[in-house]
């Protein structure tokens, strides 16, 4: 099982703070989190160096974007409150721009989050990025506020910009809107069904990005025409 290649520094947990492997289970979502503090990678991560914290995350977004690791995905970090959903999720650490009101992120630190998620998601083969399901947050497990009003607000954006950068290929650092020009081509029959689920929007939208993309727009919607019919 892979790890991030967009961690900035590596910070091991103390090892009374997660456990060895999933039980058996495999990853099956993402857990965000927010710090309710602003700090750096690496404060969080010496937070989880304490033997006595009994407490972990996978990843953590510093003030200033970086990422710290403290926990391989192929083991468990106690972050949610909840052993099960530990066991299949990937936890992730946000620091906070202030630490009071609706517990803002920088627009940096949030960037940040979407190309980690997407990073996430992709290796772990979690598919389409779904609010609620394979995209959670703490408060889902344990009664606490986290992540927050604000990251809460954003989690429809978020899961938005996380599927583009799945869906087009786009690079996972720099420009969110750099495409990968790597990227094998789908063929038409796969963007079609691509099209019935929604993933390329609707009307003008949908004719941009599929010319942008390199596919015959009235070639696309023929298809979808005569699948829905």
């Amino acid at each position: 099982m892979s790890n991030s290649s967009l961690v900035d520094v590596k910070i091991p947990a103390n090892s009374n703070n997660y456990a060895i492997g999933r039980n058996g289970k495999k990853i099956e979502m993402i857990t965000i989190h927010h710090m309710a503090g602003v700090l750096t990678a690496e404060e969080c991560g010496s937070i989880f160096q304490n033997k006595n914290r009994i407490a972990s995350s996978h990843y953590g977004i510093g003030k200033d974007g970086r990422i710290g690791q403290y926990v391989d995905e192929e083991n468990t970090a106690y972050t949610n409150g909840n052993l099960q959903s530990n066991f299949k999720a990937v936890t992730i650490e946000t620091s906070n721009s202030k630490a009071s009101g609706n517990y803002p992120v920088s627009d940096k630190v949030l960037e940040t989050l979407i190309k980690l998620v997407a990073d996430i998601a992709k290796r772990n083969n979690l598919g389409t990025i779904v609010k609620g399901k394979n995209l959670t947050w703490h408060k889902l497990y344990s009664q606490t506020s986290c992540p927050g009003e604000y990251l809460l607000s954003k989690m429809d954006y978020i899961v938005d910009k996380a599927n583009k950068i799945n869906m087009n290929g786009i690079i996972n650092s720099g420009n969110l809107d750099e495409k990968n020009s790597n990227q094998a081509k789908k063929t038409n029959e796969e963007i079609s069904d691509e099209v019935i689920k929604g993933y390329w929007g609707n009307g003008e939208e949908r004719k941009t990005k599929l010319t942008n993309a390199g596919y015959n727009y009235n070639t696309i919607q023929k298809m979808v025409n005569k699948k829905i019919k």
